[in-house]
């Protein structure tokens, strides 16, 4: 390779006043098929998404305040502001002199690998994509490469020229912006959020060890600009550092949120969030994305046993809103999800007990930032050890919502609406606890209980084999008012026990039961039972609306905070889950 002359310009995507970039790195992922051809990288900034492209790269800038407020917050509904709509504005800036073959090469791996399994069409899941720190643009202009990386200030990208290139020749043009201007030698980008603004570009060449200012200034002409460089030596490196800012929401903010946790038997840590920022803008300018079509889709990340590395982490969903409900790593630490989706087009896998969406009615659960448009199945999934291969995948829903605690009598807390648990029994068999509102749901024939019981929520249990392939067994568990089942435990038998909320007065009790009758009032009321084929044999057991559940508590589990929320840690699969045990929340 010949010698090289090097132009920095700095993007710098600044969030003043906020030092959110100290607290968050930049990783280019590879496009590996989950994203259009065009793309060959994705990147993340605090209120941004930054698109690699050959030749170009898009800055996808959201309303951060908006998507802010609309998380941890129960007096903010999203659907009601913007008429439901998140605000965007896609900029591209584009070397129009580049070759159109010119290639982009990615450089410092990062540790852990990504995968995506968005859809249901199997040939567009990705899987072991890697990330790097920076990424080369070749030949952006004749001789020229532009790297890109992360810098002091957000995204920083050099322009570096090889001998006899022509620094002239460097021109771009920032498409979809409103306006483009220069004042007082600064290039001012107009977008509907805001101005991004281009400041006079610093020009230097080192001469026997000490910077020699050079004259450098912006040319704007017709949208397109250029670089007029002063009189330097061609034979040196040249650098030129511009710096591109923008101001957005200065408090904390984040794509990505946090509702489940878990660990495996070595005490590699597991998390599960929704996070949106997959779909890449198909025009550039202004445009808005609806809250109740989706782009929020379960994102699992698996770290090292001091959570401070990533060693995988893996998106799920379709075209609409998911989330993650609760998680479980088995003794091959095979990672099984909970979850709910309003998605059509969900990835399910072959075979799956119930490939199709049965959907519901619409609901914005308040506080959580997003909404399920067309209502919700809940969804059951498997992922390998290295999260790279989704194993098993099923809708599990009726004609009304699942999985979602939307009733107001059992609804006192953030996020009450996204309870329910995934367990596991020594056989690998998959059960999951949760709440419907359908009457359809599927029951087995040993059913404790084959019918909805009435009111708005009935519980409902279920049992998968490993593969999710057949329902071992379904039932209901309600009464005639509202029912919901949160959590549940299986002991060395494989005998479940449950607890939930209820306002009914005739659920099924057993004999010898500690309560036996509803004591009304408003407190919410939690029972545990265990479940012994057609029959539940377990006792009730009262708890105050403080949500303090008094049991014995099993060492393997604990109750931490996250977002304002209990959030639920299962220690182990079903092969040594023991005790009657109730963990204890205090929210």
């Amino acid at each position: 390779m010949f010698p090289v002359f090097r132009l920095t310009p700095l993007l710098a995507l600044l969030l003043a006043p906020s030092s959110l970039f100290s607290q968050q790195n930049m990783h280019f992922i590879a496009n590996k098929g989950q994203w259009p051809n065009e793309v060959t990288h994705r990147a993340e900034l605090p209120g941004a998404f930054v698109w690699v492209e050959r030749g170009a790269i898009v800055v996808d800038r959201y309303d951060a305040e908006h998507v802010s407020r609309s998380h941890a917050n129960i007096h903010f509904d999203p659907t009601t502001e913007n008429g439901g709509m998140l605000k965007h504005h896609a900029v591209r800036l584009r070397f129009l002199n580049a070759d159109s073959a010119s290639m982009v090469s990615a450089e410092l791996p990062v540790s852990g690998r990504y995968n995506f399994f968005l859809g249901n069409d199997p040939k567009r899941w990705a899987s072991n994509a890697k990330a790097h720190a920076q990424v080369t643009l070749h030949n952006v202009s004749p001789g020229c490469d532009a790297v890109f990386r992360e810098g002091r200030a957000g995204l920083k990208y050099d322009l570096v020229l090889a001998p006899g290139a022509d620094p002239n020749l460097i021109q771009f043009s920032y498409e979809g912006a409103d306006r483009s201007s220069l004042r007082n030698g600064a290039l001012l980008i107009e977008t509907s959020l805001g101005r991004m603004v281009e400041r006079i570009p610093l020009a230097y060449q080192v001469l026997n060890g000490q910077q020699s200012p050079v004259n450098c200034q912006y040319v704007l002409k017709n949208g397109v600009v250029g670089i007029k460089v002063g009189k330097y030596d061609p034979q040196l490196p040249l650098v030129i550092d511009p710096t591109l800012s923008f101001a957005t929401f200065s408090g904390s903010v984040s794509n990505n949120f946090g509702y489940t946790a878990t660990f495996d038997n070595a005490g590699f840590l597991y998390s599960g969030s929704t996070a949106f920022g997959n779909a890449y803008p198909t025009n550039m300018g202004a445009y808005a994305t609806n809250y109740g079509g989706g782009g929020s889709d379960i994102a699992i990340s698996k770290f090292d046993t001091t959570g401070s590395f990533l060693i995988w982490s893996s998106y799920l969903g379709g075209s609409l809103a998911e989330m993650p409900h609760s998680l479980i790593v088995d003794d091959y630490d095979q990672l099984h999800v909970l979850g709910t989706t309003a998605s059509t087009d969900f990835p399910i896998t072959n075979g799956a007990f119930d490939p199709s969406f049965a959907g519901g009615t619409p609901f914005t659960p308040i506080g959580l930032g997003l909404s399920y448009g067309p209502g919700s199945d809940m969804v059951v999934s498997k992922l390998s050890a290295d999260g790279s291969q989704l194993l098993a995948s099923t809708f599990l829903g009726g004609s009304l919502n699942d999985g979602l605690n939307s009733a107001p009598a059992l609804k006192f807390n953030y996020a009450d609406e996204v309870r329910g648990e995934v367990l596991l029994d020594p056989l690998g068999n998959i059960w999951v606890v949760s709440c419907t509102q359908s009457q359809d749901m599927p029951v087995s024939a040993n059913a404790a209980q084959a019918t909805f019981g009435g009111g708005s929520h009935d519980g409902y249990v279920a049992r998968f084999d490993p593969l999710l392939t057949q329902l071992q067994y379904g039932s209901y568990l309600g009464g005639a008012g509202t029912d919901a089942i949160y959590a549940g435990e299986l002991d060395a038998e494989g005998r479940l026990y449950v607890c939930g909320g209820t306002n009914s007065n005739n659920l099924i009790t057993s004999p010898g039961a500690v309560n036996a009758s509803f004591n009304g009032g408003a407190a919410l009321r939690l029972r545990s039972g265990i479940l012994c084929g057609d029959r539940w044999s377990g006792i009730g057991v009262s708890v105050r609306a403080d949500l303090r559940t008094h049991g014995r508590t099993d060492p393997e589990r604990t109750v931490q905070r996250s977002r304002r929320r209990a959030v639920h840690h299962q220690a182990r699969s079903g092969s040594r889950c023991g005790g009657t045990e109730l963990a204890r929340g205090l929210w």
